[in-house]
Formats: structure tokens, sequence, C-alpha cells
């Protein structure tokens, strides 16, 4: 299947895993993108419940064999157990790991949303959960209560669910441009963005450190590497782009990128991860690092 043809067959490009081997970070995500375009999605039925938009492991374990990603379907299991344990899916109820049988999975879908926490859906990425875990989240207003949530730190998102095996998030909390600040001496901390203040407490001190130390540090990566006016730059313009696989991510960054109003042309080198966008006349620097966060990826402008 074309579809899939720059991520087929990438664990032979670079080691073919088994179950005593885990995945590195790149090969995860390279696998995740081809797992999510290449099983088969539907609504399902078990015990007069509709299952929406899942897939079944058994089958999930022949299409790794048959796309070449594990020689065994012993070995297929394995890969997905690490797709699961880095958050990209979920038995629907929580109740299996990934296992060679006929249970029901989903993805863990992270949407974007036009508004902090709110809004209509407007995309979607896959991307490896750099944390999760049980944060007590205030709702919109100073006197509403605090609820438990299931959080997923994936990206220069902070996905929040009602639920830990919800299949899509209750909101999103964008962390480019934000701020993060301890309150008192307790387990609090805010998530300050542009437009809105997320009110978080943590479940223990450990956690507390835990969860502002890692957010601290996507918000600092994220943060722009050239403060000149986007309206001065013209020419070339170069971009490293950390986490670039294979000719899937090759082709989500460029077309997302290739909208931008201005960019003329494009080159995309995988084994130095940078992108080189030839321009017409100014443009919009920081419309395209926006499209290349949002196709999943942090950029550097050079």
């Amino acid at each position: 299947n074309a579809e899939y043809m720059g991520t087929r067959n990438f664990l032979s490009r670079h080691r073919r895993a088994s179950m005593s081997s885990a995945l590195s970070a790149r090969e995860l995500l390279a696998l995740a993108t081809a797992f999510r375009t290449g099983v088969e999605l539907k609504d399902r039925n078990h015990r007069f419940k509709t299952y929406k938009n899942c897939f079944i492991g058994a089958d999930a374990v022949t299409w790794l064999v048959d796309q070449g990603h594990a020689s065994s379907r012993a070995e297929a299991v394995a890969l997905g157990q690490q797709l699961a344990a880095a958050g990209i899916f979920n038995h629907v109820k929580g109740e299996h790991t990934f296992e060679d049988e006929t249970y029901f999975y989903q993805f863990q879908e992270q949407d974007i949303r036009d508004e902090d926490g709110a809004g209509q859906i407007v995309g979607h990425t896959i991307s490896l959960a750099s944390k999760c875990g049980f944060l007590l989240k205030q709702g919109k207003g100073k006197m509403t209560r605090f609820n438990r949530r299931w959080f997923v730190l994936s990206g220069a998102y902070l996905f929040y669910y009602k639920q830990m095996y919800d299949a899509h998030p209750a909101g999103d909390i964008p962390l480019s441009g934000a701020t993060v600040a301890l309150k008192g001496d307790g387990l609090g901390f805010a998530v300050e963005t542009p437009t809105r203040t997320f009110q978080i407490v943590a479940e223990s001190e450990e956690e507390l450190w835990a969860w502002t130390g890692i957010i601290r540090k996507v918000i600092a990566k994220s943060k722009r590497h050239d403060k000149r006016p986007a309206t001065e730059l013209r020419g070339t313009l170069k971009f490293t782009i950390r986490g670039l696989c294979d000719g899937v991510d090759a082709a989500n960054v460029t077309t997302a990128v290739a909208r931008v109003d201005g960019v003329s042309s494009l080159q995309i080198n995988i084994e130095t991860e940078t992108l080189t966008a030839a321009v017409l006349r100014d443009i919009d620097v920081d419309a395209c690092m926006t499209a290349i966060e949002e196709a999943g990826f942090f950029p550097l402008l050079e």
C-alpha cells in the first residue's frame, strides 16, 4: 500500500525490535504514525454497548506482521504494548494491555481546539506522551470546584480527559507562550496562557515537582529562538526540526509549511533534521513555525 511506504519496514532500516528491546522515541513515533493510519477503525458492539472508532487487538497484530514491522505475532504484541505504554491507545474499558485477542482498543486522540481548554476542534496531533497522570483542575471561574482529570503531556500541549481511558480529551492547554507558577505552600500550581489561567493541584509533592519541572522544559523548548520581526525576513529560511523520522514526517511538515503565504519551494533533509524554505517576499515566520508545531514538531529558526 503506497500510503505506508514512508514508514513500512522502518524497523529493518533501524533495528528489528524484540520483546526485550525497547524502541527509541523516534522509532516509536514512526511506528505510531503508520499504525494509526493502517489499522481498521470502526464502531463495534459488545454486550449491547457500542464502542466508537476502535480496532481489534488480533487484527492489529496481523497488520503489524503483514506490513513487515514484526516478524512474528509475539513480536507484534511486544510492539503494540510499547505503543500502549507511550499513550497512543488504550483498551476501551482499561481492563487489558495490548494482546493478540479480540479485545477493543481506541486511540487516545489529542484534539487541538480553537480556544484554550474549550471551543471547536480544529485539528489533531499524534505524538508520544512525555508524562501522564491524575491532577485536580479547577473549572472556569474562581468559585468552581476542582475535578480530578487524567492529564497527558504531549508535544507542546497538556491534554486533559475526564476519565483515564476516554478516547477524546475534554480540553487542552497550549504551552507555547505559557508560564507556570507555584501557588503558596501547598500542592497547587497555575499554568497561564495568553487567554486563560488554569489552576491545578497535584496529588503529592513528588508529582508537583515532576509536573511543573517537565512543563517548564516544554515551555522553554517552545520559545522562539529568533526575535527579529517576521516581516524583515526574506530569501531563505532554515529550520531545525527535531524528531523527523521518515518520509511520512517529511510530507506532513512540508505540506503544512507549503500552505504559508510567500513560500515558493521547500527542501527537507531527514538525516540532518532540517527544512529550508525559499520565500519570494516578506513572510510571516511565526506562521511557518506554527505550521511545523501543528504537524507535531518543535522548530528552531537558524
